[in-house]
């Protein structure tokens, strides 16, 4: 077998765009009108990894920055677009592999954390990906007797789309910021790439919205999720309550540890020193009046606390009984968007 030569190059793209794409759809199985979309609005060289073997890219990690807001807080942390490989390439650790130097390149950045949203829970918990955000699916079931009132939604909704999609979620304790540059993106890939989208009304007044592919409900923004059940175009699709957490849905890993606690918001008040073990090193955590003020090694043994314990009660998950429950609130993650 002739030997395979592996090179990490972090400028290939310059010269080998064609491949990135090439790489892309057939991993993903985008069409043309997606896969063009994605790397003229999406994709930054800034943040894509690769791994070449043969003179080729064989394997690509590329994220973007995603504004989430957590109670009071407001902060940037990468979200993973895409994970490639190319199929003659796989079982071979490539992935693991480029995501690694992702994740190292990340932290030195000061990236707290990576979120993604994952085709495979199990796939990226060999990863030591773990949940942070839990959904339960529903299934809309057409009702002639439900009179919705909607209508076609358009490009030109875009401040719409924002203002409805902001008042509702200004009430989960943490989400997905977005500005009208960011929904516009959204409707311009979603309804050309012969996306569905519709605007709800009551009494002819916007008061919701919903987009939808092939792939069912990408998003749904309704006062009544009952109101759905009087679409007819939308007759058997399945869509995400977040509001229930029967399922796994949004995955993230730490990338920074002292970064992560820096940026995180901690309960209202709080104040205390906090000692616990993590990948057997021991950690004092200090916290002043709600607010982070040191993490730092300690000669103290604390209570050990596992990877997923970690990053699931640091955001928002009290799956656990450690001492960071005490610590963290408690909240459930509501990200819409799938790339």
């Amino acid at each position: 077998m002739k030997a395979m030569k592996e090179t990490n190059s972090k400028n290939t793209l310059a010269v080998d765009k064609a491949r990135l794409v090439e790489l892309h759809k057939n991993s993903f199985n985008d069409g043309d009108f997606y896969a063009k979309f994605f790397f003229e609005n999406r994709f930054s060289d800034k943040w894509a990894w690769f791994t070449e073997r043969d003179g080729k890219i064989v394997s690509a990690v590329y994220a973007r920055p995603f504004t989430l807001k957590v109670m009071d807080k407001i902060f940037d942390v990468p979200f993973f677009t895409g994970i490639a490989t190319d199929k003659a390439y796989r079982n071979l650790g490539l992935a693991r592999r480029t995501i690694e130097k992702a994740i190292k390149a990340l932290g030195l950045e000061g990236a707290p954390f990576v979120i993604l949203h994952p085709f495979l829970h199990e796939f990226y918990r060999n990863l030591n990906f773990e949940t942070i955000s839990f959904v339960t699916t529903k299934r809309i079931v057409y009702d002639k007797n439900v009179k919705t009132e909607y209508r076609d939604l358009t490009i030109n909704d875009s401040a719409l789309v924002t203002e409805l999609y902001s008042n509702k979620l200004c009430n989960c304790k943490a989400f997905r910021v977005r500005s009208e540059d960011e929904v516009k993106l959204i409707l311009s890939e979603h309804l050309g790439d012969q996306g569905k989208a519709f605007v709800i009304l009551n009494n002819d007044v916007p008061v919701g919205y919903v987009l939808a592919d092939l792939e069912g409900i990408r998003e749904a923004i309704v006062p009544d999720y009952n109101m759905l059940n009087g679409i007819k175009e939308l007759d058997g699709e399945s869509y995400f309550d977040h509001e229930n957490d029967a399922e796994e849905h949004t995955m993230a890993r730490v990338v920074n540890l002292e970064k992560l606690f820096s940026t995180l918001p901690y309960k209202a008040n709080l104040t205390g020193e906090y000692i616990f073990n993590f990948n057997d090193k021991n950690y004092a955590l200090r916290v002043e009046d709600g607010s982070f003020i040191s993490l730092t090694e300690s000669e103290i043994s604390g209570q050990k606390i596992g990877t997923k314990e970690l990053i699931q009660t640091a955001l928002g998950q009290k799956k656990h009984n450690n001492l960071l429950t005490e610590v963290f609130p408690e909240y459930n993650l509501v990200i819409y968007e799938k790339y």
